[in-house]
Formats: structure tokens, C-alpha cells, sequence
């Protein structure tokens, strides 16, 4: 009896860390290079391929601009195809990318690189957000027009 009880327990705290750790919509979650994670519970899934580029200031250097870091994103949903993004840490480029009724936000790349040392291509973390996303059916006008008709 103890024995199932304890089976019992330790299963259901896998399944709530299991599901704790699927990111959802509107809130960051970080990818490293080369992983990806279902975002929500529509099926989109986000990835971070590879970085394309850093040319950020290093810690410890003075430049006369900020620089810039690229990643190459994708996005993958149910019934729609693939698509590539690249996104950038400086803000007069694109950093932000529609995919669907989704929008995907570079937030940051981390490590931010220090003079005189060099990232590893494995070691980069992306953090990214996503938005948007299909509209509940029970909030759409058409629920709403039936639902004044039923009553």
C-alpha cells in the first residue's frame, strides 16, 4: 500500500514538472543552440538553428556603436510549413518575426561576449517570447451571436 502510494506520488510530480516546462505564450523562455520546445498548447514549435553573427561591443572595449548579434530561429505549427528567421539584438534590424497568428520576439543573446575571449558556437542561449496566437472559439463574435440565440 505504502509502496503504490509512493509509485502514485513521484508519477504525478513528473507530470506537473513535465508540464511546468513547456513554455507558454507571453512568457520568455530560453533555447540553446540547437533545441526546440513546444510553445502552448496549439502545437507551434520554436527552435534556435544556429548564430549567424556577433559583432556585439565586448565587455571591456569602448565602440563607437553597440554592435549586433544574429541567431537563426524557425517555426514549425500543425497544417502550416516550416520557416526560417533571423533575428538580431540590435534594434534597427528585425527582431521580431510573424509566423501564423504568432509573433516571435528576440530578447536577448547570452553569453554577451568579453574582450579578449571567445564564445564557443554551443555555448549561445537565446530568449525568446511568443504572442498572439489563435483566438479562443468561446470568445469569438460568432460564439457570442450563437450563444444570444440559445437562450
Amino acid at each position: 500500500m505504502f509502496r503504490t502510494f509512493v509509485l502514485v506520488t513521484v508519477a504525478l510530480l513528473a507530470a506537473v514538472a513535465a508540464a511546468t516546462a513547456q513554455p507558454s505564450v507571453g512568457k520568455p523562455f530560453d533555447l540553446k543552440v540547437g533545441e526546440s520546445q513546444t510553445v502552448g498548447s496549439h502545437g507551434l514549435i520554436v527552435g534556435f538553428g544556429e548564430m549567424l553573427g556577433d559583432s556585439r561591443c565586448p565587455t571591456g572595449l569602448l565602440c563607437f556603436w553597440e554592435g549586433d548579434a544574429v541567431a537563426q530561429l524557425w517555426a514549425d505549427q500543425p497544417g502550416e510549413s516550416l520557416q526560417d528567421f533571423q533575428l538580431h539584438t540590435f534594434r534597427d534590424f528585425k527582431w521580431k518575426a510573424t509566423y501564423g497568428d504568432y509573433e516571435i520576439t528576440l530578447i536577448r543573446i547570452s553569453p554577451y561576449p568579453v574582450h579578449e575571449s571567445t564564445i564557443p558556437p554551443g555555448d549561445y542561449l537565446v530568449t525568446v517570447l511568443v504572442d498572439g496566437g489563435p483566438a479562443p472559439a468561446e470568445a469569438s463574435t460568432w460564439g457570442r451571436i450563437k450563444g444570444m440565440y440559445r437562450r
